[in-house]
């Protein structure tokens, strides 16, 4: 299978932010932001209407209670604004060519703006579909992307990538409903 296509910085962007919800410590970090400030707010809070200043502790209950629902939203937008400038700095050359990508039977082959290379099959660690893409994880921590909304016949394209990351034992998972947020 020999796929044909021209990377955007929005589609690095989001193989970029893809891989960082599956990573254990983004989860980790974001889940204790999320919750660290609330629980200290209405410890703080406690303590407050203890000492007689209920109306300061009220105060604190709101804030934490705004934190709690707000701040997930906030995070996600600081992530993505991040990792755009990451991807502005240091992947936007990757958009100026186009990308050929081949799948072979113990290589997948790329061809872009910085040359020719292969990648044995076996540094595959695995694939993920999501509604407009398909991400290629390496065992190496590096990733592609397929951004399936530039190809002709997409529903194809996914059927016969589920069948060779099948005969090549390469775990496949679809989330399409998947967004960052």
């Amino acid at each position: 299978m020999h796929l044909t296509f021209t990377l955007s910085q929005e589609d690095i962007l989001q193989m970029q932010l893809f891989m960082a919800s599956l990573s254990e410590q983004v989860r980790k970090k974001r889940r204790m932001t999320h919750l660290r400030v609330p629980i200290i707010y209405i410890l703080l809070a406690g303590v407050l209407v203890l000492t007689s200043n209920w109306v300061v502790g009220i105060v604190f209950v709101c804030i934490a209670v705004v934190w709690y629902f707000v701040y997930p939203s906030y995070q996600a937008r600081h992530y993505r604004k991040y990792y755009s400038k990451f991807v502005a700095e240091n992947l936007a050359k990757r958009t100026i060519q186009p990308t050929e990508l081949s799948f072979g039977e113990e290589y997948v082959g790329c061809l872009d703006y910085s040359g020719d290379s292969k990648l044995r099959t076996d540094t595959i660690e695995r694939m993920d579909e999501v509604r407009d893409y398909c991400f290629l994880k390496f065992h190496s921590g590096g990733g592609m992307v397929i951004p399936l909304h530039q190809l002709a016949d997409s529903t194809v394209v996914i059927e016969n990538i589920k069948t060779w990351a099948a005969a090549h034992q390469i775990p496949y998972h679809t989330d399409l409903d998947w967004k960052w947020q």
